[in-house]
Order: C-alpha cells, then sequence, then structure tokens
C-alpha cells in the first residue's frame, strides 16, 4: 500500500497523539511528522515492519490484548481507545480514538478517496461474489483493478481490502454484504462508490429484517451519498427493483441503468439458451449494439449478473465486445456453483451458502445437465425466520420435479424439503419424478454412507447455509473419489 503518515492518520481518524502517559493534541514534533506506515492490519500476527496495527473489540475477543505482541513484531503505530501502558510506547506511536472499528472505517474512507481510483460498490440478496469476480474480470481488460477476495465484504474486510490495493490501482471493485439495518449504510459511507450494482431482492436474512421491502430498503442505503455524478445499476426484472423510480423521494437525480428482459431496459437480455453445468449464453442489446455472450458458467441469473457487469463497465468506456473478451477470462469465486472432477464422480459445489432463490437456480443447474445419474444432498437454509417451514417445504416440491434425482436432506429444517419432495412426488407420474429421498439429523452418518447411497458417475449437487458446513460433504466424496 502506499505509505500514510501520522498526520494523515490523525486527521482522518480524528485522534490524538499518545505520548506517554499523555495525551498530544497536535503534531509539532518533527520526529514524529515524518513518521508513516506501510501496511495496516488488525491481526497482531500478521504484523511486519512498519505496520499499523488496529485493534478490534469482537464478540469472543478485544484486540486491545494484543497490543504489545504486535509492537514486539514490529508494528510503527497503533489505534487504542483506551489508554495502555507506557511500554508499547517506547518503540511505536500510539493514536487515541473513540471507536477503533469506526477509526478503521473512516481510515480506509480517506486512503481510497486520496487514491482516485474508479470504485464499484455491488450488494444484493445473491449474486454478489459472482457479479464481482464478472466486474473484475471486464474492468480488467482496461484498467488495473483489485477487487474484494472471498468474503471480505464487511465492516471489518472491506476496509482491509481497500488496503491491500496494489498502488498502481485504476479501479476497485467492493462487495457490499450486510444482514442488518445500517450496515450497508456504513459501507457506503467509507467507499462513496462512482457506481452502485445491487443484483436483486431475495429472501436472505429476512429473519432479521422481517420482510423482502426492508431488504429492498436496507440495500438502497447503498445510494446514501449519491449525487447526480452517480449511477445506479440494477437487475429490472426483479419485483422491488423494477419499481425504482427515476428520481427518489430524496430527489437525489442519480442515473439509473437498467437491464432485464423487458423492453424498456438500457440493456436488453434475450435469447437465453441453458446448458447446465456447460454455461450459459445470451444476446444483449444496447444503443442498437446486439453482442452474443457464451459465459463458461453455469445458471441462468448469471446472464442477469453478466449484464449488470457489462452495464457498469460501459460507464467507463468499456465497449461490449471487449465486455465479452474479459468474461472469456472469468475466475469465479470456490463454492459458488464450481464443477469438480473426482474421477468417481462430478460435483457442482455450491456450499457457500443457501437461500431459497439460489437452492432452486442450483437445482435448474442440476436438471439442465446432462448425467446418467443426478444427486443433491441439500442442508437447512438459514435465517429465514418464521416462514422457514414453507421455504423448506417449496423446496421439495421444486425438486421432486426434477427426473430420477436422488435427493439427500440434512439438518432439523431441511426435514421439510424431505417432506414437500415426497408429498409432491406422490401426484407426479413415475416418469417424471425423482427417484428417491432420503433424511438425516445426523452428520456423521450421512458421511459414512455417502459412498453408498451416491452411484458411481453421479452428478452430485451440494448446497446449503454457511453455518451448516456442507463442504464437509464435499470432502468426503472427493476423498472417495480419489
Amino acid at each position: 500500500m502506499v505509505k500514510l503518515s501520522v498526520e494523515e492518520i490523525l486527521k482522518s481518524c480524528g485522534g490524538r497523539l499518545l505520548e506517554s502517559d499523555r495525551v498530544c493534541n497536535d503534531v509539532e514534533d518533527e520526529d514524529i511528522k515524518g513518521i508513516s506506515i506501510n501496511k495496516v492490519s488488525t491481526d497482531s500476527r500478521d504484523i511486519s515492519e512498519g505496520a499499523l496495527f488496529i485493534p478490534i473489540v469482537g464478540e469472543r475477543f478485544d484486540g486491545h490484548d494484543f497490543i504489545k505482541q504486535a509492537v514486539r513484531s514490529g508494528a510503527r503505530g497503533f489505534l487504542t481507545d483506551r489508554h495502555i501502558s507506557d511500554s508499547c510506547l517506547e518503540k511505536s506511536f500510539g493514536i487515541l480514538v473513540d471507536d477503533t472499528t469506526e477509526a478503521l472505517q473512516d481510515l480506509a474512507a480517506y486512503y481510497l478517496k486520496r487514491s482516485g481510483v474508479i470504485s464499484v460498490g455491488v450488494t444484493g440478496s445473491t449474486g454478489k461474489t459472482t457479479t464481482k469476480d464478472m466486474l473484475h474480470a471486464i474492468f480488467s481488460t482496461k484498467y488495473k483493478t483489485h477487487k474484494t477476495l472471498g468474503n471480505f465484504n464487511n465492516h471489518i474486510g472491506l476496509p482491509i481490502t481497500i488496503f491491500n490495493m496494489p498502488d498502481d490501482s485504476e479501479a476497485i471493485i467492493l462487495e457490499m454484504g450486510m444482514d442488518k439495518k445500517g450496515e450497508i449504510h456504513r459501507l457506503a459511507k467509507t467507499v462513496h462508490p462512482e457506481i452502485a450494482v445491487i443484483t436483486n431482492i431475495g429472501d436472505s436474512h429476512i429473519e432479521n429484517l422481517g420482510s423482502r421491502e426492508n431488504i429492498f430498503k436496507a440495500k438502497m442505503e447503498i445510494v446514501d451519498f449519491f449525487d447526480s455524478k452517480n449511477s445506479l445499476i440494477i437487475f429490472s426484472d426483479d419485483d422491488w427493483l423494477g419499481k425504482i423510480p427515476q428520481k427518489d423521494e430524496k430527489n437525489k437525480e442519480y442515473e439509473i441503468i437498467r437491464c432485464g428482459k423487458r423492453e424498456d431496459s438500457d440493456y436488453i437480455i434475450s435469447d437465453i439458451k441453458d446448458r447446465g453445468i456447460d454455461g450459459v449464453s445470451m444476446d444483449i442489446y444496447h444503443d442498437e449494439n446486439r453482442v452474443h455472450f457464451d459465459l463458461k458458467v453455469p445458471a441462468v441469473h448469471n446472464c442477469y449478473n453478466a449484464a449488470l457487469a457489462v452495464a457498469a463497465a460501459g460507464k467507463y468506456g468499456i465497449c461490449m465486445k471487449d465486455a465479452k473478451c474479459g468474461l472469456s477470462n472469468l475466475k469465479l469465486t470456490d463454492k459458488r456453483l464450481t464443477v469438480k472432477d473426482t474421477g468417481r464422480y462430478r460435483i457442482i459445489d455450491d456450499s457457500y451458502n443457501a437461500s431459497p432463490s439460489s437452492v432452486k437456480s442450483a437445482l435448474e443447474v442440476l436438471a439442465n445437465s446432462y448425467a446418467k445419474n443426478k444427486a443433491a444432498i441439500l442442508g437447512d437454509m438459514l435465517e429465514l425466520g418464521k416462514d422457514s417451514a414453507g421455504y423448506h417445504k417449496e423446496i421439495g416440491e421444486y425438486a421432486a420435479n426434477i427426473k430420477d434425482l436422488l435427493l439427500i436432506t440434512i439438518g432439523d429444517e431441511s426435514k421439510e424439503i424431505y417432506e414437500g419432495a415426497t408429498q409432491k412426488s406422490r401426484e407426479i407420474s413415475n416418469n417424471e419424478k425423482i427417484k428417491r429421498a432420503e433424511h438425516f439429523n445426523d452428520r456423521e452418518e450421512l458421511k459414512r454412507r455417502l459412498p453408498e447411497i451416491i452411484e458411481e458417475g453421479s452428478l452430485v449437487l451440494v448446497k446449503g447455509s454457511n453455518g451448516m458446513k456442507m463442504y464437509e460433504f464435499i470432502d468426503v466424496l472427493i476423498g472417495e473419489g480419489q
């Protein structure tokens, strides 16, 4: 990262310099004024010479307990929200702030603004990570582009992503996650994105937010700092996003770019072809130009995600043909409809998380893929609130229509998937319904029995909420296949 001076840190965080046992309100000492840091970290185990350590107070730990360790490891300075031992100030500078987490975010906001890079924020109930990967692939055709890695999309991970941006970056793609009202607002305050992308409004975190309307409002916090220079890019076929007027109630007059199958969209998606795990294709029509896209990633919803990425890139001079070239080099983050061939099985690893819409989409990929034998291992979908049983049963009814499918469910709530599938299958003709369904409450029993249940050569979908640790079943299948 580009170096930050003590003066810049103090200014951006509103902090006060600690010197021995007193607080300084200015930085007059020339020795202090000349100090700078070359790295920011919240992990005392990841400290190198010249770093700034920012201790975070969490539910299970307090980073202030590791300030001494960070100093011993070479930290040039640290932030703190309390007075600390003089010994920590013998080789490092300390800055007293009101709240270290807010200071981390404020410092990241300053650093990002100082960098002058193009900033794109991505949120939505599902598809955030894939859309982020698509944006990165397309923007990289013209700009040196950095992106959120893994799931670093929260109030801690997003600032760290900003600080880890290479010095020569020209654009940054930042994924913004949330499970409560106000979280996207705080992330948007840190980033002030020039462009915001919202993929869809689904059911994820409905237990915390109460309704899809509240989820919509929470996602729309991404435009809280917009004005006429900003653009919001949305999937206009979504029932909530499609309602957004050209001017919102605050009359900010930011630009809205609509992508979808609707003819009034700015980027019109048509002629979608679904080849299961072999990918999807579509045409996008914009400004009298029509370009065919052949994506090597599965699921129809990825056509919509790709269109959003194409539209965002268009704001920065990347034409659709160049965007097509960028998408040909797309590398998706693992555990998002990732196909893995073990020799004995082919696995569709979609184990990172699950919501009703994303499970249906994954089942659709499985249904549209060619395979002699197909199986789905589905775990609980968490945080669905009082209607959770109904959501799970609906998934079972959907799965019941997949011909010759072996359905395996695991977990307390997924019992409703099993029940929904078995009940629905009684209403379907023998030639058009699932082959068999089994439910497990005991994870270890399922692990033991997987090799005998799933036939060799099967295409196996594995999906469930992150808390269900569905990757453990993938590890069993990979181990059995090697």
